[in-house]
């Protein structure tokens, strides 16, 4: 092996391997955040400036730029306070929760595609990728056996067929709660309690109670996350 030939090899070897540092790197690294116009990295309660783009899994990249995309879908920006979790959840400072992989969903009872964060309504059937197909009713047909179950208001698939655990939040703005459920934001009147999928009692009065019977009082801009509706089979 010649000179060049070695200092080439050793080029490749010291990339490949940088490489593999920056990708174990990134595993720790919890998701995103923009903070006074900064694309910043959440890792281990410590942020830190986002200086090159961020891979997480399904191909998900954040941007130095302050925006993120999905595999070569369009880029799209994150707003101030938002924060962008691994997993794919965007979490805005009111509570909203939002799903940033394309898929599937039942909004207030219509079948619903959500692709690069834009909503359009299914008329007729939709197929996955796995053979299953999912009815403008919400009835999903396993490819396998034929298996019949219900998609319920809230609840995602991606276009895989593959299911997503959905999840449901409380949060204390301005004083009020404001729950998100199904898909939906509602506020609990004062006085009022509703009853979350997950068996958790949310106060119009500012607390929850826990399944478990935790009780919780939420500060100003708190946010609680919890299990959303499983789907029935």
């Amino acid at each position: 092996m010649n000179h060049r030939l070695r200092l080439l090899t050793f080029a490749l070897a010291a990339t490949l391997l940088l490489t593999a540092a920056a990708r174990a790197a990134e595993t720790l690294v919890d998701g995103a955040t923009l903070k006074g116009g900064k694309p910043l990295a959440l890792k281990g309660g410590e942020m830190e400036v986002i200086l090159r783009p961020l891979l997480f899994p399904e191909n998900l990249t954040v941007l130095p730029n302050g925006s993120f995309k999905v595999g070569e879908g369009k880029e799209r920006p994150l707003k101030e306070g938002q924060m962008l979790s691994r997993d794919g959840r965007l979490m805005s400072p009111d509570g909203k929760l939002e799903f940033v992989f394309n898929h599937v969903t039942m909004d207030h009872g219509q079948l619903t595609l959500v692709k690069d964060g834009e909503r359009s309504v299914i008329s007729s059937e939709f197929k996955f990728e796995n053979g299953a197909r999912v009815n403008a009713e919400g009835w999903i047909t396993s490819a396998n056996n034929g298996r019949r179950s219900r998609l319920l208001d809230g609840q995602m698939l991606l276009l895989s067929g593959a299911g997503i655990s959905a999840q449901d939040t409380v949060t204390l703005k301005a004083g009020k709660m404001v729950v998100q459920k199904d898909g939906a934001q509602l506020e609990v009147a004062r006085g009022r309690t509703m009853m979350m999928a997950d068996g958790t009692k949310v106060s119009g009065d500012g607390y929850v109670v826990f399944k478990g019977g935790k009780r919780q009082q939420l500060a100003e801009g708190e946010i609680v996350t919890l299990e959303g509706a499983v789907q029935k089979r």
